[in-house]
């Protein structure tokens, strides 16, 4: 069934942007490292005692940093770029069968090709606003 009140998109916006703001993109945001690193990054003997000391800032943790032709000859690249690329395939496929859908689900075929000029015009200012 879906909901055709207003009210529910004012809840559904009321959750959503309180929760964005507490979004956190990096480990680092929160206080961790990132994946790979070792929690401590040297151990220091002294009279027998192992003393751990964490890094002091994330500069001391860096990324490899790779040419365009050491990129191209990984494996992982060519996944990423052969998945990407399906992605105008599936969106296609969600805007093919949209219509019948919400029309089969008791949509008047007027409110249902609104809900997808809604969904068309909002596309492009979301995919940049949530990148």
């Amino acid at each position: 069934m879906i909901i055709q009140k207003p009210f529910y998109g004012w809840i559904i916006v009321g959750v959503t942007f309180p929760a964005w703001l507490f979004l956190r993109r990096r480990p680092e945001d929160v206080g961790l490292l990132p994946d790979g690193v070792p929690q401590y990054s040297e151990i220091k003997h002294h009279d027998n005692i192992a003393t751990a000391t964490q890094p002091t800032s994330t500069e001391e943790i860096s990324d490899p940093i790779w040419t365009r032709a050491q990129a191209l000859r990984t494996r992982e690249f060519w996944k990423l770029t052969f998945l990407h690329s399906l992605l105008p395939f599936i969106q296609a496929d969600i805007n093919f069968h949209l219509f019948p859908f919400l029309t089969d689900k008791g949509l008047e075929e007027m409110t249902a090709v609104l809900q997808f000029c809604w969904q068309s015009n909002h596309a492009v200012p979301d995919s940049s606003l949530f990148q």
